[in-house]
């Protein structure tokens, strides 16, 4: 078993790298948002990332799983939209029975949003009577939710949407309710949304606590006190060396998961649920010190620490409860997901 990328997923992972680097700073949350404008999705659309674990014959690039991943991962550390997700999962969605819909989605004309079921739903029932918490809304023609049995999208324009604050205000939300009939259902036995899921936003939450590891080792090396920088004390030592375990940890549980997947291994929920608690858990303990790390200035609107933590947050609330993943990962039944709230 290999959990090490290939040259050419190295070379994927670079080039994704460099692009964010270049195109999405930090600092552009300070005097906006998060929030994918339409040249910005048909940008990422040209670099074929909407596509890159489609089939090429539905209109993708032919990867898998793997290349998702990275993708996923370096989003995050950059802070991009969920929406990034909405998007990936979306596709393979219309894929299975609206092929017509995957080629506005892959080409980043058609916007897909998260939605969050804030009270428990059936998602294969022919109507369904939702309310919903969507993540990055605006100009979104449908909305994307799943389960442990099935994923669904339905049309934005069917569903009644009030505006919302929330801790993370880098991203828009609101609420949405409304009866309404799938635009399009991709049952577990037709493509397992919920693993995959799982899996990406594992990726998300390990790229995350990977930013702000670095993050809090930059700072500590330029930072000084009492004379000398304040990477030289113990207890800053100490905070960064579990940062960079825990996102060992995260990564190499990521990649067993992305391993299961590719090999058609039985125990890919497994995989996949403890991949997500254990990034889940770096990127919220991760975030937490990094701005304990940054001290004061970790408080500030000015610092970029903050963003990581309520995006950490938010993360939490995508897809299935912690003690969900846990019941996976014990091998035992899991029910629909609880309201959010």
């Amino acid at each position: 078993m290999n959990l090490l990328l290939s040259d050419e997923q190295q070379m994927i992972a670079d080039a994704i790298g460099d692009v964010l680097l270049q195109e999405y700073p930090l600092d552009r949350l300070h005097g906006g948002s998060a929030t994918m404008a339409p040249n910005q999705w048909q940008q990422i659309a040209e670099l074929g990332w909407l596509g890159l674990g489609l089939d090429d014959g539905v209109g993708g690039v032919g990867y898998g799983l793997a290349e998702e991943m990275l993708l996923c991962r370096a989003s995050q550390r950059h802070l991009l939209s969920p929406s990034l997700l909405a998007a990936i999962l979306g596709a393979h969605v219309a894929a299975v029975n609206a092929p017509e819909a995957v080629a506005g989605i892959v080409a980043g004309e058609t916007t897909v949003a998260l939605a969050v079921p804030r009270k428990p739903v059936s998602l294969l029932e022919d109507l369904l009577d939702v309310e919903l918490l969507l993540i990055d809304p605006e100009n979104a023609e449908y909305v994307l939710l799943w389960d442990t049995e099935a994923a669904v999208m339905l049309s934005a324009s069917q569903l009644k949407q009030v505006a919302v604050a929330g801790v993370d205000n880098s991203i828009g939300l609101s609420v949405a309710s409304g009866s309404v009939a799938p635009f399009v259902r991709a049952t577990r036995g037709e493509a397992d949304i919920y693993a995959r899921a799982l899996v990406l936003l594992a990726a998300m939450e390990t790229g995350l606590a990977e930013g702000v590891r670095d993050m809090a080792v930059d700072y500590a090396k330029v930072r000084e006190q009492f004379g000398q920088a304040i990477g030289a004390f113990q207890a800053i030592k100490h905070a960064c060396a579990d940062m960079a375990c825990r996102v060992e940890a995260a990564d190499c549980q990521l990649r067993m998961a992305v391993v299961s997947q590719s090999s058609g291994e039985t125990d890919l929920l497994v995989q996949a649920a403890a991949a997500r608690l254990l990034a889940g858990e770096a990127a919220r303990e991760n975030a937490t010190r990094n701005i304990q790390v940054h001290g004061a200035m970790g408080y500030t609107a000015e610092c970029n620490a903050h963003w990581f933590l309520k995006r950490a947050r938010l993360l939490e609330q995508v897809s299935a409860p912690p003690r969900h993943l846990q019941r996976h990962v014990l091998g035992l039944p899991v029910g629909r997901f609880e309201s959010v709230g």
